[in-house]
This record gives C-alpha cells, sequence and structure tokens, in this order.
C-alpha cells in the first residue's frame, strides 16, 4: 500500500455531541451539517461542520425508538426501521429545508437494527430484529415510487452489523443474531449485487471474501473513505477477545474491496458501540455511542482524517 502518512484521530474541538449523553446512534451529513439522533430522546441534533457548534432545537421524528438505518437521498436524512417506539419496519425522512419529517411506505417486514446501502438511486435493506429473533430477509427501496420490493435473503441473517457501498454492492460486516442482546458476534463478509440479486459470503466454501478480523456487532456504519471500508468500535460480552475496558472495541479494521485484503488503522481514542461512522469534508465523524457493552451513552464526538495530500 505503499507510505500512508500519519492518519490520526482527534475530538472535535472540546465541545461535546449534546447537551445529554446519546447512544445507538443514526446519523447523516447534508451541505456541511451533521444531523444526529439517538437513543431515549425525539430530539434532531445538528452541528456545523464549518463553523462548529451544536442545536437541538429541530423538529422531533414521530417515532423516537433507536437502532435506525441511516442514508443521506437528495438532501433529505432518511432513517430506516428501529426498535421500540413503534419505528419497526418504518421510513422516517428529514427535510432540513423544511425543518420537518414525514413518514414514507413502510418496508416489508417490520424490522430495527437493519443493514442498509443507497445504490443507484434505490436503497437496500437486509436483515436485523423482528421482535426477538434476527431475520436473513432483504429488500430494495424506490424512492420515486415510494415502495418496496423483496429481494434474494441473506446468507446469514445478522442485526447490529457495520454495512456500506463503495457505489456497487451492498456490504455487511460482522453483526450478531438472535434479538436485542450483547454477543460476541461473528467475523462474517456478506455481498450483495444488486444486479444479479445474488449474495456471496466468507461463510461459503471456497469463499475468496476474508472475515472481519475481529468478530462483534454494534459497530453502526461501515464508513467507505478513500476507496476503504472502516469498520469502527463494537461491542462483545464478557466472554469475547480483544474488548478494552467496559467490553466495547476502540480497534479500526480497515477492508480494500479490490484488494480483498484487511489492516489495522489508528484506534479510536475512546472505545464504544451503537456508532454511526459517516464522511464529510475528508473525514470520519464518529459523535455518541455507548461506553460500556448494552445500554450507555457518551457525548464523546471523535474525528479522523489521513494526511492531506
Amino acid at each position: 500500500m505503499g507510505d500512508r502518512g500519519v492518519r490520526s484521530f482527534g475530538r472535535v474541538g472540546n465541545r461535546s455531541c449534546s447537551p445529554a449523553g446519546r447512544g445507538e446512534i443514526a446519523s447523516g451529513i447534508i451541505n456541511g451539517v451533521l444531523y444526529v439522533v439517538g437513543d431515549d430522546t425525539n430530539a434532531t441534533m445538528a452541528y456545523d461542520l464549518t463553523i462548529g457548534g451544536w442545536r437541538a432545537d429541530l423538529a422531533q421524528r414521530p417515532l423516537v425508538g433507536d437502532h435506525h438505518g441511516a442514508e443521506v437521498i437528495d438532501g433529505k436524512l432518511y432513517l430506516f426501521g428501529g426498535l421500540g417506539g413503534g419505528s419497526a419496519g418504518q421510513v422516517q425522512i428529514y427535510d432540513p429545508t423544511t425543518n420537518s419529517w414525514t413518514l414514507g411506505a413502510a418496508a416489508p417486514y417490520a424490522a430495527g437494527s437493519v443493514s442498509t446501502a443507497l445504490i443507484g438511486g434505490k436503497v437496500y435493506m437486509a436483515g436485523g430484529i423482528v421482535g426477538n429473533a434476527t431475520v436473513a430477509t432483504a429488500a430494495v427501496y424506490n424512492l420515486i415510487t415510494d415502495t418496496w420490493e423483496s429481494i434474494a435473503p441473506m446468507p446469514a441473517g445478522r442485526n447490529h452489523t457495520a454495512a456500506g457501498t463503495e457505489g456497487q454492492k451492498f456490504y455487511i460486516f460482522g453483526g450478531r443474531t438472535g434479538g436485542n442482546v450483547v454477543s460476541t458476534g461473528y467475523q462474517s463478509v456478506q455481498i450483495y449485487d444488486p444486479v444479479l440479486n445474488t449474495w456471496q459470503w466468507s461463510g461459503q466454501a471456497g469463499s475468496d471474501i476474508p472475515p472481519l478480523p475481529q468478530r462483534r456487532g454494534g459497530m453502526g456504519k461501515a464508513a467507505f473513505y478513500e476507496n476503504e471500508f472502516y469498520v469502527m468500535g463494537g461491542e462483545t460480552t464478557s466472554s469475547g477477545t480483544g474488548q478494552v475496558a467496559g467490553n466495547v472495541y476502540n480497534r479500526v479494521d480497515v477492508y480494500n474491496p479490490v484488494a480483498k485484503t484487511w489492516r489495522l488503522e489508528t484506534p479510536m481514542p475512546t472505545a464504544r458501540h451503537g456508532i454511526f461512522p459517516v464522511v464529510g469534508n475528508g473525514k470520519i465523524f464518529v459523535a455518541g455511542g455507548g461506553v460500556q457493552a448494552a445500554h450507555s451513552s457518551s457525548r464523546v464526538f471523535e474525528v479522523f482524517s489521513s494526511p492531506s495530500p
């Protein structure tokens, strides 16, 4: 890979994520503003990446819940599914220009902690928790028609994954099974091809897809940054491996989809789970998240950046 230069994490000034801690984050960046929603509140928080400063006086989302999937589409923040608050399988849409929330068509299955990715103007959603069980169900959302269509199910159902896309395929890293209960998690990497409506995964015989180096769940989004996927943080049980205090992870595993290789990157200064890393202004922003396994939160706001060319 050559000399990658100094790549580092740091705090965003000395500012906290919000007046109160937030966990199980979902977020997105629109026009230089980071929007964040989290558990235990229906507040919509926003941080201006240019001038700094948080605000939490924006319109409140209609269905509180947590464990939402999230995508930014045409200048709006879309939340997919959720746990609690009637959010399972629902689509909640925030429009910053009108400071208002609306609802889209509900997904074919009522899940939370789903994996999502925006590819070719459509949102692909897979897995998640329905009731107290994990499903392998998958579907695609057409924004223009506000309709859903079922697609091939996952090879292995997962919740609490890190999911993302390089623009062509839907990648799902790690995660766990069962209900919303902390476990050691899996190392699986599952890849969906929208053109062929087929899946490949690291668990199939003869696969050349290398598994996630550390099994775990609770990593949020897999940020696609400088042509690689960043899988950050996560949680495990007390019987897990590689965790730091609180049974959470500070490690950052980076996957190159072309070379099909993993490498370790600079760890997060604060180990956390229930995060939602997003890319903006040439950096990866990680707001909030839990510092203890299971239900917890923090006011931490950190950013990862690579050296300027």
